[in-house]
């Protein structure tokens, strides 16, 4: 094992290994010396550093470990937070752990969290080897809270959007703790021999049940042929999407539901588990649009539903061009990447993407159609305010490039779900 390619291991790093295999560490245990000691090879360092060990911050009241990755949107939304945290309190300190299972290189890393310096500033480790393997996890974010030289806490990626971080930096360690995820294998049936652990109580036919505590929201759909379908702890529209492919083109805005309950099929929600199902069929090996067929049919069973594709004039925000060519104009050496979905207090640059991307997003926020009149078929460059939910702001920075943005009512495609009522 090693820390990477270049790169032989210390003795240091060798005790903490061990001789066969790591001791992984869970709450209460207390974190042994040779790990305090541990060289970690970091970058962003306030004062420049290429390694530091945790013993630099063992007078700190609370230490973060902030395992990450630069595709990790989840993951890099919270790093404003964490870095509020720390400025306002000198005693809480968060390191940011970049696995060398991530594949993010030494400079992907350095130059991610340079061009983000204004909003936030957090030393990262890089390439690590051991402490992903002290702290397994299945997904990402993923936090360890390290207080009076002990596992505090461990939280995992499936609840960090709901973490009360005021609570924790004054020592509230269990408002959310991981409850450790079940082992899952993708290759053999969902709850086959304890795979994913015990099978809950079957809905009806293949299998199809609500939220299952401790398991990762997760889809595997196969290839164009494929004899198994599942579909883990996902909102109930996702599923309504795989067996109706054509409700793929229709946002959430542009869904009418006349249903009894709305709330079972809304997009995920961070603190609501209602809305979530789990849904798997096995099959003799078809074509997935087959299997599609198969899914809709069983969901017919459980929930009777019709899909009616109407027009419908609604309230939205309609896009117009009166310079296009402002939006378009940038060298095309001009690396595609953004900002957008980071929540910093920082501009949003949106560098060589596709305006429909930004459009969708917006949806998200407003929970209004956003319609594009631009005829703007090329790629943009824009920078946009941090705070995409004041409308005067955004308007005013689509203006010089050209964009005009207003409310307005327009007649649109839209699909209607309704309940089909049952004797």
């Amino acid at each position: 094992m090693l820390f990477s390619d270049a790169q032989a291991q210390s003795a240091v790093e060798r005790a903490v290994i061990g001789a066969e295999e790591i001791k992984t560490l869970q709450i209460g245990d207390t974190l042994p010396e040779t790990l305090w000691n541990l060289p970690l090879h970091v970058v962003n360092h306030p004062d420049g550093k290429d390694a530091v060990t945790l013993s630099d911050y063992r007078d700190k009241t609370m230490i973060i470990l902030d395992f990450w990755a630069t595709w990790c949107t989840s993951c890099i939304k919270n790093f404003p937070k964490l870095y509020e945290l720390q400025r306002n309190d000198s005693s809480i300190q968060t390191i940011l752990i970049n696995s060398i299972t991530t594949r993010d290189t030494r400079d992907k890393i350095a130059g991610f969290l340079h061009k983000r310096r204004q909003a936030y500033s957090m030393p990262s480790v890089v390439s690590d080897t051991i402490l992903s393997k002290l702290f397994p996890h299945q997904s990402l974010p993923h936090y360890v809270l390290i207080a009076d030289g002990k596992i505090a806490g461990i939280i995992d990626g499936g609840t960090s959007d709901m973490v009360d971080w005021q609570k924790i930096s004054k020592g509230d360690y269990t408002v959310q703790q991981a409850k450790g995820y079940r082992e899952y294998d993708f290759r053999y049936p969902l709850f086959h021999n304890g795979n994913g652990g015990n099978r809950p109580q079957y809905l009806f036919g293949s299998f199809l049940s609500h939220y299952i505590e401790g398991l990762p929201s997760a889809i595997y759909k196969g290839g164009s042929n494929t004899q198994k379908v599942s579909l883990i702890n996902v909102p109930l529209i996702t599923i309504l999407r795989f067996a109706h492919p054509s409700l793929s083109r229709y946002r959430h805005t542009r869904i009418v539901y006349n249903v009894t309950d709305p709330l079972l099929f809304s997009e995920r929600k961070s603190d609501e588990t209602r809305n979530l199902f789990t849904y798997e069929i096995e099959t003799p090996s078809m074509p997935q649009e087959d299997v599609a067929r198969l899914v809709a049919e069983d969901l017919q069973r459980y929930m009777p539903l019709e899909f009616n594709s109407i027009m419908k004039e609604v309230e939205c925000w309609v896009l117009t061009a009166v310079k296009p060519e402002l939006a378009v104009d940038f060298p095309d050496t001009l690396a595609r990447e953004t900002n957008l979905y980071e929540k910093s207090s920082a501009p949003i640059f949106y560098n060589n993407y596709r305006l429909e991307n930004l459009l969708k997003y917006l949806e998200g926020i407003y929970n209004i159609p956003f319609v594009d009149e631009t005829c703007i078929k090329q790629n943009v460059r824009l920078v946009l305010p941090p705070d995409l939910h004041n409308s005067d702001e955004l308007k005013r920075s689509l203006r010089r490039y050209g964009l005009e943005l207003k409310l307005d009512r327009r007649k649109l495609d839209m699909m209607e779900i309704v309940e089909k009522q049952t004797n």
